[in-house]
């Protein structure tokens, strides 16, 4: 409609004003069902893999003893799947399962048949501590031999590094990929954080007390013979000097 109505229509205005509003709301359904398909993909999840025995490291998790899906994330607003798919790990062999979230990489493996599980109908195990967004890097290309890097690439973490195997070369970059994705968001959101929380806006203006700074001087060089030395001291956005100091090499500050 608004293609066929010019711009001098008098109705043009609120035909586009429908369309924004149309749009809006079209985005809003979007989102509420990517929502729901995401929380429908974490409850398939926590139904296939045993949690027990896994700590969390989340301080929200009231439960330290089982790595839940559904606790508040320490690193993003709210936990997204990513992606999921059979890796290996390229050393030994050990096929794995990895799970994707935006805050985290899941490892686990297939139990065996005899073993028995906490969780009821578990096809999977955990087979490490998950590893968290913030304590990894990625390297695409792992350094040796040309054949590893058609199909391999690495997690470097706080502890060590994790080479993983891709059964195939699309697979691998379908990978790499959204590692990059995830490890990009993730420092975008870190730095906006940082950035709002030295904001002085965001500081609360209200009086709580008095500090008290010492300040000392080493060994400065006094040219003239009469110089008074002194220090600026600015906190938030509040700006003292001290006292002057006169013709003092090592000058002291408490106030």
């Amino acid at each position: 409609i608004l293609h066929y109505t010019g711009t001098n229509h008098r109705d043009h205005d609120d035909v586009l004003q429908a369309l924004r509003s149309i749009e809006e709301r079209v985005e809003k359904i979007n989102e509420t069902t990517r929502d729901f398909e995401n929380q429908e993909k974490i409850n398939t999840i926590t139904k296939m893999v045993d949690f027990h025995n896994v700590v969390s490291n989340n301080k929200n998790n009231s439960n330290n003893n089982k790595l839940d899906l559904y606790a508040p994330s320490r690193f993003v607003e709210r936990r997204k799947f990513i992606l999921e798919g059979p890796l290996a790990k390229a050393k030994s062999g050990r096929k794995l399962y990895v799970y994707l979230f935006n805050d985290l990489i899941l490892f686990t493996q297939l139990k065996s048949n005899s073993a028995r599980t906490m969780t009821k109908g578990a096809k999977y195990w955990v087979y490490r501590k998950p590893l968290f967004i913030n304590e990894i890097s990625l390297q695409a290309n792992p350094m040796g031999k040309n054949k590893m890097k058609e199909t391999c690439f690495q997690i470097f973490h706080t502890n060590g590094v994790v080479t993983l195997k891709a059964p195939n070369s699309s697979e691998k970059s379908r990978w790499v990929d959204a590692l990059k994705r995830v490890l990009n968001e993730y420092r975008d959101t870190d730095k906006e954080r940082k950035t709002r929380a030295h904001n002085p806006k965001n500081f609360k203006s209200k009086f709580i007390g008095t500090l008290q700074v010492s300040l000392e001087g080493k060994e400065i060089y006094v040219q003239e013979n009469d110089i008074n030395l002194f220090c600026n001291v600015n906190l938030n956005r509040q700006n003292n000097r001290t006292e002057y100091s006169h013709n003092v090499p090592n000058p002291y500050w408490r106030q």
